[in-house]
C-alpha cells in the first residue's frame, strides 16, 4: 500500500486530471492545439538523449508520468533513450542501481520519479 506522500501525489493527480477533463470538456480542442493553447510547443535545439527512472509504474499516475514524458519528448524532438521502473514503493535500492546503470547511457538528462523522499524525516520543525 502507498506512503502517506504517495497518496497524496495520487490525490493531486487526481485533482489535476479532473481540471484538464473539465477545460477539454468546455469546447472543440483541434489537433493543432497544443494543450489547449496553454502552453507553447518546444523543439530541441540538438538532438538530446534522455532516460526515465521511476519508483513505480503500477499505479495508473506513475504510468500516465511516463507516457506524458515519452510524448512530449517526442513531439519535442528528444529521443527518450530508456524507461525504467523499480518496482513498487520502498525500493530505493533498485532505484538507485537503476540509475547508476542509466548513466551508462550517457544521457544528456534524467528525469527521476523518486519514493526516496521521506517528509517526517526532512521537514520537522526545528
Amino acid at each position: 500500500m502507498p506512503n502517506k506522500s504517495g497518496r497524496f501525489a495520487a490525490a493531486i493527480g487526481g485533482i489535476l486530471t479532473a481540471a484538464i477533463l473539465c477545460i477539454a470538456g468546455s469546447g472543440v480542442v483541434r489537433a493543432e492545439d497544443r494543450l489547449l493553447g496553454m502552453v507553447e510547443p518546444v523543439k530541441a535545439k540538438k538532438p538530446y538523449r534522455i532516460v526515465y527512472s521511476s519508483a513505480d509504474m503500477n499505479a495508473d499516475f506513475f504510468l500516465a508520468l511516463a507516457y506524458g514524458v515519452i510524448d512530449e519528448a517526442q513531439q519535442a524532438g528528444v529521443l527518450v533513450v530508456r524507461v525504467l521502473s523499480a518496482g513498487g514503493y520502498g525500493k530505493v535500492a533498485e532505484q538507485v542501481a537503476q540509475l547508476e546503470e542509466l548513466n551508462t547511457l550517457k544521457p544528456d538528462a534524467v528525469i527521476i520519479v523518486s519514493d526516496g523522499f521521506n517528509p517526517e524525516s526532512c521537514c520537522r520543525d526545528t
